[in-house]
């Protein structure tokens, strides 16, 4: 067994504990089985409003946005301008791309990690069983990015090491290693137009190379270096575009959304923990345990590469399980984890370490967290499998479920998916009417309070639906990327319908964003003959600040 710099490294790894033929075959039924699921899904379920949004954004091609970097936006303009502009299939068609090649991925950072075709392949089924893998890999979202060129860059950084490491070896120049280590940066490049969160990994690619010696020699010399300056290239459309614009997309996701209601609660972090037990089903024990193990319940020769996917993993839960005890996250923010976390556990998997091992510390653990690992991997895919097939089945029976069945909790929760998937055809079609009637002479424009309504309006009408929230009282807000690709002053003057579900809303508050206001007959939003939401209508006139 080699290491990540090409010499031996002790004892030889532990033979594959089953074929690596029966291995593939499973590994390929899985992929086939996910592909054609993710597909259905992509094509069938109703979008959702942070798609919406990004889909928004790709209508106004930019260097960057108030949320996010701009990869996502760009990918989606891509997949639209070749499939359709408004295709469900088009629009979450590269997270489907990015999710699938991530699983391959996987298998390959596994390889060059350890070197053991089973523990490669294990790493693909466990990885392929989380429903947070699932999720980014369907979903149009920047996480899908994001975790594609982390690992990208990883496997790049671990093949640009390797080939370096003795002195040029398996026939490669100095030319070519520094093209290596370029590629490296550049993907690392790539994440970071993904998403900010790839700021993570700049520390936990430094601590990787700090954390050997042979790393650091790297750091003596000029290639890594190279790769970090390949990195701020590839990263510099956006980051020309935030100096340009008052760094607004670091201001807003570092000072005002985590700073918002940031004070310590232990029910955040609990809330932290459920979600990851929620995105790592009945694998949590293995990917939230196993990794922390020492080193010596495994082979020798795996030990630096169990290290590596430590550093990775920490590098991304640490943050935010420090951070989620003062402020709100979300579930897929530690998505990036989880591929590492995977790989981890197929090691354990595989090394099944001896019982001569079990008296080490955390040495029982890990043959405890070993031995079932086939039959918990089995079952995480059968949930993840069987509840894909539901949600897409249950879909149309989302609608006739009584609003009275279930305790308060299932309600709430019922009525929410319910307004934010079904019915959005239904009431467009609604205010359409009420534009066409109310300014006939066309010209006039839908506006909403909040980018959850405005995103999936604008995903069904001719124009944009303008969030008037985004330029005025709460500027700064989820949702005030639209002042930033449609100014301000290409919508003042203009009238149209405002339509929000908020009962609190009245005419004297929209006298502050209008110079008139007009109540009209409500609106329910309905999914066939459920009504799933209602909304006040206005017609308003001259738009202000």
């Amino acid at each position: 067994m080699r290491g990540l710099d090409g010499t031996s490294s002790g004892r030889a790894a532990p033979p594959p504990g089953s074929a690596p033929a029966a291995l593939a075959r499973a590994a390929l039924a899985v992929l086939v089985l996910q592909v054609a699921l993710r597909a259905a899904g992509a094509a069938l379920f109703p979008i959702t409003y942070k798609e919406a949004y990004a889909w928004e954004w790709s209508r106004y091609p930019s260097l960057g946005y108030l949320d996010h970097p701009p990869l996502v936006a760009w990918a989606i303009r891509a997949s639209t301008e070749v499939l359709g502009e408004r295709s469900l299939l088009a629009v979450r068609l590269p997270s489907l791309i990015a999710g699938l090649a991530s699983l391959l991925l996987v298998r390959r950072l596994a390889l060059q990690l350890f070197g053991d075709r089973a523990l490669a392949l294990r790493a693909v089924h466990i990885a392929s069983a989380l429903p947070v893998m699932a999720g980014i890999g369907l979903a149009a979202l920047p996480d899908g990015l994001l975790v594609f060129f982390h690992l990208l860059s990883a496997s790049l950084l671990a093949g640009a090491i390797r080939g370096e490491g003795k002195a040029g070896g398996h026939g490669r120049g100095i030319g070519a290693g520094r093209v290596a280590w370029c590629l490296a940066g550049a993907a690392l490049g790539l994440a970071l137009l993904s998403k900010l969160t790839a700021l993570l990994l700049l520390p936990a690619f430094a601590a990787w190379l700090a954390g050997s010696q042979e790393g650091r020699r790297w750091l003596r010399r000029p290639e890594p270096y190279l790769a970090l300056a390949a990195a701020a290239a590839v990263a510099s459309p956006f980051l020309a575009w935030n100096a340009a614009h008052g760094w607004a997309t670091f201001r807003f996701q570092v000072v005002e959304r985590l700073g918002r209601d940031f004070s310590f609660s232990p029910l955040k972090e609990a809330e932290l923990l459920l979600e990851q037990l929620a995105e790592t089903s009945v694998l949590a024990a293995p990917l939230l345990i196993g990794p922390w193990l020492r080193a010596e319940s495994l082979p020798e020769a795996w030990r630096d590469g169990w290290r590596v996917l430590r550093i990775q993993i920490l590098a991304v839960l640490g943050p935010f399980a420090a951070a989620g005890a003062f402020t709100e996250t979300h579930p897929h923010w530690t998505a990036p984890a989880y591929p590492f976390a995977a790989i981890a556990a197929a090691a354990l998997w595989t090394a099944r370490p001896r019982p001569g091992l079990t008296g080490r510390p955390g040495g029982r653990l890990a043959r405890g967290l070993a031995r079932g690992l086939g039959w918990w991997t089995a079952a995480a895919q059968a949930l993840l499998l069987g509840s894909g097939c539901a949600a897409l089945a249950a879909l149309p029976l989302l609608a006739r479920i009584e609003g009275g069945q279930g305790d308060g909790s299932i309600r709430r929760g019922l009525a929410k998916g319910r307004a934010r998937l079904l019915g959005w055809d239904d009431l467009h079609r609604e205010l359409e009417q009420y534009l066409e009637k109310e300014l006939p002479a066309g010209g006039g424009l839908l506006f909403a309070d909040g980018h959850r309504e405005a995103s999936q309006l604008s995903f069904r009408h001719r124009e944009t639906a303008i969030d008037v929230s985004g330029y005025l009282k709460r500027r700064g807000a989820p949702g005030g990327a639209q002042e930033h690709y449609i100014p301000a002053a290409s919508i003042e003057g203009r009238s149209g319908i405002f339509a929000t579900d908020s009962r609190w809303i009245d005419r004297d508050a929209l006298l502050r964003a209008f110079e008139g206001a007009f109540e009209l007959e409500p609106l329910e939003q309905r999914y066939g003959d459920l009504v799933v939401a209602r909304y006040r209508v206005f017609r308003v006139e001259r738009l202000h600040r």
